[in-house]
C-alpha cells in the first residue's frame, strides 16, 4: 500500500502534468493567417487620465474561410494605424483573432 503523503504527491504531480498538456495544446494554436480589414467605424473615447492616450473603439470586418466576421477592438492607435491594420487569425478557428498594426508579426 502507498503511504498517503506519497499518494497525494503523485496526485498533485499528475494534475500538474495534465494542466501543462492542456496549456501546451492551446499554445500550439497559432494565428498564422492574415486578412485585410474593413473599418466599419471608429469611436474615440475621451482620455480618462491626463497624459494617457484616448481609447478608440474600432468596429471592423474581415473575411476568413469564406465567412465575413464582424468584430470590435479597443486600441490607443492613431487613425492612420487603425486604417492600415490587419487581422491575424487561426485558420481552423477564425474567431481566434487579433487586430494588429500592419507591420506587426502575428502572435
Amino acid at each position: 500500500m502507498i503511504p498517503r503523503p506519497l499518494a497525494l504527491l503523485l496526485l498533485v504531480l499528475a494534475l500538474v502534468l495534465v494542466s501543462l498538456a492542456v496549456v501546451g495544446q492551446d499554445a500550439g494554436r497559432r494565428r498564422t493567417a492574415t486578412a485585410t480589414v474593413e473599418i466599419l467605424g471608429i469611436e474615440t473615447r475621451p482620455s480618462v487620465f491626463r497624459g494617457n492616450p484616448a481609447d478608440s473603439v474600432i468596429r471592423y470586418r474581415f473575411m476568413a474561410g469564406g465567412q465575413s466576421l464582424d468584430r470590435i477592438a479597443t486600441r490607443t492607435w492613431s487613425q492612420d494605424l487603425i486604417r492600415a491594420a490587419k487581422v491575424c487569425y487561426e485558420p481552423v478557428n477564425p474567431a481566434n483573432q487579433v487586430l494588429v498594426i500592419q507591420d506587426a508579426s502575428c502572435p
